[in-house]
Formats: structure tokens, sequence, C-alpha cells
């Protein structure tokens, strides 16, 4: 009888152990479990930032996007218009150029009949044509100088040269 009362009271003693650690894991859970629940919240507040967050980034960014689309598609017109300008002056000192050529033949022509008529000419009208001859090769001097300076229009400028200039 002994044996079995030190059996029950064995099995007493370990159901109340049982029972009393149970009571006091019971109690540091709970508090585990408020502190997990505190943990999740702040974790959720944190995500919920990290998404307004993300999401002002992301507003940002597509309005620089925007932006710079802007802004390209103002250069590019810029440019474009600037092409057509520089496109125009160029042919327009083509014709230039043209034009002066026109002048220049002419005056070779009168230059080759005036110094035809100086070889059957008197003194006096030998000087009078060698002046007119004088004013022809100053007026194609000054046709080849426009010249120059319109073909001039058609080089291009070294990089070197205009990169310094180039805002």
């Amino acid at each position: 009888m002994f044996g079995n009362l030190k059996l029950i009271l064995g099995g007493a003693a370990a159901a109340l152990l049982l029972v009393a650690g149970y009571a006091v894991g019971a109690r540091k859970v709970a508090g585990l479990e408020a502190q997990i629940d505190q943990l999740q919240a702040v974790g959720k507040a944190a995500e919920a930032k990290t998404r307004d967050t993300q999401a002002q980034i992301d507003k940002a960014l597509e309005e620089q996007g925007r932006e710079h689309e802007r802004r390209m598609a103002a250069l590019k017109a810029d440019s474009e218009r600037r092409t057509k300008e520089l496109q125009a002056a160029l042919a327009g000192a083509t014709a230039r150029n043209a034009e002066l050529q026109k002048r220049v033949n002419a005056n070779n022509s009168e230059r080759a009949s005036l110094e035809a008529r100086i070889a059957s000419a008197s003194e006096t009208e030998k000087k009078e044509l060698q002046g007119k001859l004088e004013v022809l090769s100053e007026q194609n001097r000054m046709l080849v100088a426009q010249m120059d300076a319109n073909n001039c229009l058609k080089l291009q400028v070294p990089a070197a040269a205009i990169a310094p200039l180039v805002k």
C-alpha cells in the first residue's frame, strides 16, 4: 500500500508540477505573444511607410520623366528649326555664289573685249581702256572674296574650335 501511496503522491506531484509549469509558461508566453503582436504591428506600419515612400518616389520619377521628355521634345524642335535655318542659309550662299560667278564671267568677257580693243586703240583710248580693265579687275577681286566668304559657310567647323562655344 505504501508503494501505491507513493505512486499516487508521485503522480499527483507530477500533475501539480505539470500544471504549475504550464501556468508559469503560459504567463511568459502571453507576454511574448504581446511582444510578437506589437512587433508585427510595427512591421506592418514600417511596410506601409515603405509603400507610401516608394509611391512618392515613383510619382517623383514619373514627373521627372515627363519633364525630361518635354525638354527633349523642345530641344529636338529647336534643333530641327536651327537645321532648317542653316540649310536655308547654305542654299542662299550657293545661290549667291552662282550669281557672283555670273558677274565674274561677265566681267571676264568684258575684259577680253577691252583687251582686244586695246590692240587697235590710240594712246588716249588705251589709257581709258586700261582704267576700265583695272576697275574690272578690282570688281573681280571683290566678287571672288565674296564667293570665298560664301564657300566658308559650307566648311565644317572643327570640334575643338566649336566645343567651348556650345552651351
